[in-house]
């Protein structure tokens, strides 16, 4: 588990990206499509790439905070 969190808090913003381009893509084949395996598969992607993008998020703050001082300002 600890590998786990520590992989995703290490996830580039170009994998952001891809799983983005996935998850519009199989969206819109979702969209078309009304078979159940293939909702239920997007549906998982599509909270993988959430939880990527709230990753990399919170990842991108922190660091910002850590280089601006406690209030975000840079002197």
């Amino acid at each position: 588990m600890r590998d786990l969190l520590h992989g995703l808090y290490e996830i580039r913003p170009m994998t952001v990206a891809i799983l983005v381009g996935f998850s519009m893509g199989l969206g819109l084949i979702g969209a078309q499509v009304t078979t159940g395996w293939l909702l239920a598969l997007f549906s998982v992607f599509w909270g993988v790439t959430v939880l990527a993008i709230m990753t990399l998020l919170a990842r991108t703050l922190v660091e910002r905070g850590a280089h601006h001082g406690p209030h975000g300002v840079a002197h």
